[in-house]
């Protein structure tokens, strides 16, 4: 009785994993900015995440983005 529930355990996860969706790599990134665009810091932060976001739009015209992904 055993024997055959552990073969009918085994079969029903081997049945259960084919159905599994498979791991893709995205096509793009999301990169957060975390910075004060509004506020007594917006002076600071602002051009810092403008000049974050240039950083990432070089980054993706020149090199294609981060190994392959943009």
């Amino acid at each position: 009785m055993t024997k055959h529930l552990l073969i009918a355990a085994a079969a029903s996860v081997v049945a259960v994993s084919s159905w599994l969706p498979i791991a893709q790599a995205n096509e793009s990134m999301y990169m957060p900015s975390l910075s004060y665009r509004t506020g007594p810091f917006a002076g600071g932060g602002t051009p810092f995440a403008d000049g974050y976001a240039d950083y990432f739009n070089m980054l993706n015209e020149r090199d294609g983005g981060i190994n392959g992904v943009k």
